[in-house]
């Protein structure tokens, strides 16, 4: 299955003469994330609508939050796996230097400073640890499992939601015929399960899932491949079962529909302020 590449400009060109946009697309990355969250709405968004508030949401989908370290580690191995060209160009290695505040070390550092300024402000300077681990995860996921063959990575997805009409967006770390795999990190992948409601997951799934299914005509299965970060590089695979997959399909409209009638009302409550019971806890 082939893709057609889109810039943001195409999307929002589509979207203002359409009034929505339905496909399956390439999509620097870049463009992706320049789409206005309150126009395109993603799993992020909704996790932040379903875990805090529709108002925490609307405020962190307009906040630039710097990625912790675990998340640019994270981000350097998705692309390294996916987009090997990008990594090369994209990263670099910073230079062992043995005191950075004597010369010939600052010397040596100022000119590394001066000539990679825009990879320093990026965050994508990788230490000599940094650079092993993320060859090392890659390697451990090509040798040990199958999943990131006979398909495509990157795949940006835009639809209108069956349930409300407003727009819809996903990018998907591999897409096959009938599958969607997305791609986690973890210092621990054998905790990882326990992960899964704290960070909303199966609302991404549920999301990803809809936008497949308005795009393709049927639902795709979904399989969650964990990764560590750090040696062994150990590797595990999730699914959820029927039941999970319902549930979490009833917890996403019910975030989209509330979302939506944010939108619409342009009100965005925050926290209730009735008091919550503290129970006693053994």
């Amino acid at each position: 299955m082939t893709y057609q590449s889109r810039t943001a400009a195409d999307i929002m060109a589509e979207f203002k003469q359409e009034g929505y946009v339905l496909g399956a697309y390439l999509i620097d990355d870049r463009d992706y994330h320049s789409l206005d969250p309150m126009q395109f709405c993603s799993s992020t968004l909704l996790k932040d609508v379903r875990r805090k508030s529709p108002l925490h949401a609307k405020v962190y989908s307009n906040s630039a939050n710097p990625p912790s370290e675990s998340m640019r580690l994270g981000t350097a191995i998705h692309c390294a796996l996916f987009e090997p060209e990008r990594f090369s160009a994209d990263y670099i290695e910073e230079p062992e230097i043995e005191d950075k505040r004597k010369n010939p070390g600052r010397k040596e550092w100022e000119e590394f400073k001066e000539k990679h300024a825009d990879k320093i402000a990026d965050k994508r300077v990788l230490s000599s640890k940094d650079l092993s681990n993320i060859v090392g995860c890659k390697e451990s996921i090509l040798t040990n499992i199958p999943f990131f063959t006979g398909g495509h990575s990157e795949v940006s997805l835009f639809w209108p939601c069956r349930f409300t009409g407003i727009q819809m967006k996903a990018k998907v770390d591999y897409l096959k015929r009938y599958e969607v795999i997305d791609l986690k990190t973890t210092g621990d992948a054998s905790a990882w399960v326990y992960q899964t409601r704290r960070y909303n997951l199966g609302l991404q799934m549920s999301h990803y899932s809809a936008g497949f299914e308005a795009i393709f005509g049927f639902e795709p299965s979904f399989t969650f491949v964990v990764a560590e970060r750090e040696p062994p590089h150990g590797i595990k695979t999730f699914i959820y079962d029927s039941q999970g997959i319902g549930i979490n399909r009833d917890i996403y409209k019910d975030c989209v529909q509330q979302w939506a009638a944010c939108l619409d009302s342009q009100v965005f409550p925050g926290y209730t302020t009735d008091a919550e019971v503290i129970g006693v806890y053994e």
